[in-house]
């Protein structure tokens, strides 16, 4: 019966549990200690400059940041 819950034609290969590989690798980084580095501020431009400064941050969430900063410190050329 197509269309109607719960009665597909059974269990299917890979509809649940816990699939190898999954999750993240052990000893990865924890990413909340990247955090602890960082200025507790309730201005998000300082708190995205400290970030784009960091240099125990990854490098894409650095570029991400100064990405983010752009329009505050240059404008777009017409």
């Amino acid at each position: 019966m197509a269309g109607v819950k719960g009665r597909s034609g059974g269990a299917r290969k890979n509809a649940g549990g816990a699939r190898p590989g999954a999750g993240r690798p052990a000893g990865s980084r924890n990413r909340p200690r990247l955090i602890l580095g960082l200025p507790e501020t309730n201005d998000p431009l300082e708190w995205l400059l400290a970030l784009m400064n960091h240099p125990g941050a990854p490098l894409r969430l650095r570029m991400s940041a100064a990405v983010a900063l752009l329009p505050y410190f240059h404008t777009r050329k017409a």
